[in-house]
């Protein structure tokens, strides 16, 4: 096996050892991927630090989860035959009702392959987001992710922030108020600065009017032609 980078090889040795490629299969794949995001990663010499979990960062971005809800999420607040992901006690944060429906392909893939995590690392509380499984520590989570956003040049931007991209492209497509607040946990007050729409967002969603218009006087001039 050659590799570009010399670093991976120690990590892939050990866990794969001699085994010949056309024998891994897409199993062993997420093993290892598992495996690799909880180990401290050595480059060129340096450690550089835990992997930044890529399924909270997806989850916050399906279902405008807060960091601090995403880890107490449970599987039983998950309802896959009703397809909806409901916290039983509301938002750690105001208490307020959080509903939001599993509507995308992205989020059905996403729990199903957390599915299959839970059946090789067990945890006794039954979260859905664990490291080895025992609960994330949300603050050292949050740390990472910051570093994370550095190394890739994103500037000025926050977990939390992907709360706001969801309910932004939530409204941006049309989802209702109601259906998007109940969805987000919001108070109407609070809802207000979620949405966070372009310009394009704002003239599309108006594109609809002129349209209404003419489907009224057609059926008008239909209704007195008869």
């Amino acid at each position: 096996m050659t590799l570009k980078s010399a670093w991976h090889k120690p990590a892939l040795l050990s866990f794969f050892g001699n085994k010949p490629i056309p024998q891994i299969d897409d199993q062993d794949i997420l093993d290892y991927r598992d495996g690799r995001a909880t180990q401290k990663i050595i480059k060129h010499q340096k450690r550089v630090g835990k992997i930044c979990q890529p399924h909270a960062v997806v989850l916050g971005w399906e279902t405008a989860l807060s960091c601090f809800d995403l880890f107490q999420l449970a599987w039983s607040e998950i309802d896959l035959k009703e397809g909806i992901i409901e916290l039983r006690d509301g938002r750690v944060k105001t208490h307020k009702p959080q509903a939001i429906p599993i509507y995308t392909p992205e989020l059905s893939a996403l729990i199903s392959e957390l599915q299959q995590r839970r059946r090789r690392v067990p945890n006794a509380a039954g979260l859905v987001l664990t490291m080895d499984g025992q609960p994330i520590d949300k603050l050292k989570f949050q740390y990472l992710f910051r570093r994370a956003c550095t190394r890739a040049k994103i500037n000025g931007f926050t977990f939390h922030d992907l709360r706001h991209c969801a309910i932004s492209r939530w409204v941006s497509n049309g989802v209702p108020t109601a259906a998007a607040m109940l969805a987000a946990g919001h108070s109407v007050a609070s809802h207000k600065g979620y949405q966070n729409l372009t310009k394009n967002d704002l003239k599309a969603a108006f594109i609809v009017l002129p349209n209404c218009s003419q489907e009224k006087s057609e059926q008008k001039e239909s209704a007195a032609s008869s």
